[in-house]
């Protein structure tokens, strides 16, 4: 899959594409009501004032937002993007045809070494606009986007969001989240359509799974508080679960230590919240979650696991390799506890089931939660001859089933749809 369908210009915005690939949604088609400039009255008897806002012109040869082909006679279109070796041809590939037949484009491409931005931020300083890819496929950070819209090297796109969108629009209903503030400059312009991998693995990091043959072993329940916790990694440690007369079980490992790693924002939570990046948002005064009392008392808590042998004192200065090598041994289970999905790398890994939020005793808790940012990846040269078109073309890679197939490739041969199928999520999402 990856050398025919490849990872196209869209998988190089495999968050942007995400967007709308997160439920399957009902469809519906935009309206455009006329506009009245605020702070007049009009009727049949008079006329709009003459400093009304003009109204918004479609580009003729478009079909409606919404209905395909995109153009009436093929558009040709420059895309600018970083070359990727995965791919045999981008001319060919499954996802280039397509995308050319359901929007009619001819699509060329411009490639970038992975100093893409250096580059770009090169031409237009120079002010080469004219030099510039119709379509800039990157995401270069909102400082950069801000100053290639100042300058004139991008687009605003705020008359075509309201006017031309239409995926875009039902992407919101989606994920119910209204992303176009996340990616409203400074002057109230919106220079590009954003990536937006809007995930409930990734919006909850902090994960404790366990290895449930250890758990139907010794008749043990799957634990809510942490103190139950600590139990079932006591059992662990003492009665050999994995039935080998050896002391060689790890009851809990985790990821390499950080203060973001996966384990600290499974255990933490329990007395403390942990927002994104250490930052914590108390009574509308920013903080941050290690100078507290309760994280004390959370570190009390990891403390006395490792003191207890439930925790390997090497935790501290583990490395990538080695935790694979101990979370994802094929041969032997010896990890009863861990705080990521790292058993992915073996088969294992449907055998380790997902933990609710832990608890202290008196129902104490908190869910870690790091929110989905947007990020603008999809501008419009100021060059471009067909300013909308190209808007459109990013509103149709927004589309559910675009998104999908740009991640998981084609319907029918490398995914479909289930139906009448029951899936537990809590499960789903640890791999995702």
């Amino acid at each position: 899959m990856k050398r025919n369908l490849a990872k196209t210009l869209v998988l190089l915005l495999a968050a942007v594409l995400a967007l709308a690939a997160c439920t399957r949604g009902g469809e519906g088609t935009p309206t455009n009501e006329p506009t009245q400039a605020p702070g007049t009255t009009q009727s049949a008897a008079t006329t709009a004032p003459t400093d009304a806002a003009p109204s918004f012109d479609h580009d003729p040869n478009l079909n409606d937002p919404g209905v395909l082909p995109i153009c009436k006679e093929t558009v040709k279109l420059t895309i600018g993007l970083v070359e990727n070796a995965n791919v045999m041809d981008f001319e060919t590939n499954d996802m280039t045809k397509l995308i050319e037949e359901q929007g009619n484009f001819d699509l060329e491409f411009m490639f970038y070494s992975s100093e893409m931005t250096t580059q770009l931020n090169t031409v237009i300083a120079g002010g080469a606009f004219d030099d510039l890819p119709d379509v800039i496929l990157r995401a270069p950070g909102d400082a950069f986007v801000f100053q290639w819209g100042l300058a004139g090297a991008i687009l605003p796109l705020n008359d075509y969001y309201e006017n031309s969108a239409y995926h875009l629009d039902l992407a919101k209903e989606r994920t119910g989240v209204d992303f176009l503030p996340m990616i409203t400059s400074p002057d109230g312009n919106i220079y590009g359509i954003p990536s937006f991998n809007q995930s409930v693995g990734n919006e909850n990091p902090g994960k404790v799974w366990v290895y449930k043959p250890w758990l139907d072993a010794l008749d043990i329940e799957v634990p809510e508080t942490v103190d139950e916790y600590k139990a079932m990694l006591t059992a662990f440690k003492n009665e050999d679960p994995n039935g080998n007369n050896k002391a060689d079980e790890i009851p809990l490992l985790g990821k390499p230590y950080s203060l973001t790693a996966p384990w600290i924002q499974g255990l933490v939570p329990a007395w403390q919240f942990v927002g994104n990046s250490h930052y914590v948002n108390n009574d509308g005064q920013v903080g941050v979650f290690y100078n507290t009392d309760e994280y004390r008392e959370a570190l009390k808590y990891i403390n006395e696991l490792m003191e207890e042998g439930l925790m390997p004192d090497y935790q501290f200065t583990l490395d990538t390799t080695m935790y694979n090598n101990l979370a994802g041994n094929a041969e032997i289970a010896i990890v009863g506890s861990i705080l990521d999905s790292g058993t992915t790398v073996t088969q294992r890994v449907e055998d380790y089931i997902g933990i609710a939020p832990l608890k202290q005793a008196d129902g104490t808790g908190y869910v870690s939660y790091v929110p989905s940012v947007a990020n603008i990846s999809f501008m419009i040269s100021s060059g471009c001859e067909t300013p909308e078109a190209a808007f459109r073309l990013g509103d149709l890679l927004i589309s559910e089933d675009m998104s999908i197939m740009t991640r998981w490739g084609n319907q029918g041969q490398h995914w479909d749809y289930l139906k009448d199928v029951e899936i537990d999520m809590t499960q789903y999402e640890a791999w995702y």
